[in-house]
């Protein structure tokens, strides 16, 4: 006679924890993915941020030859490196340049 084959009981425990394993790999896989970007990203944006920050840089310092802005504002522009420097720097010049456009000079 043929035996039937005889079944394992479950862990009930480890059944009702899938969903809680499902979401703990899942947001380990969110981070992972983050976290392996390449840097050619950050590089690629920083030399762009850098370029914008270099026109703004011009641009204020040939508006200060003119005396539309004032040489102290402009020269207290360090030119940092670092991204975060540079993106600080680019918000700066940014923020320069709308202020002394809603009141210029006369």
């Amino acid at each position: 006679m043929l035996r039937k084959p005889r079944r394992e009981r479950l862990d009930q425990s480890k059944i009702q924890a899938l969903e809680e394993y499902a979401q703990a790999a899942a947001e380990a896989h969110s981070r992972w993915v983050t976290a392996m970007r390449p840097p050619e990203d950050i590089v690629a944006l920083n030399d762009q941020a850098m370029a914008v920050r270099e026109t703004f840089r011009s641009d204020a310092t040939a508006l200060a030859n003119r005396g539309l802005i004032a040489r102290e504002q402009v020269v207290a522009f360090k030119g940092l490196v670092g991204y975060k420097n540079v993106g600080f720097d680019v918000i700066d010049w940014a923020n320069l340049m709308r202020d002394c456009w809603l009141s210029p000079r006369s």
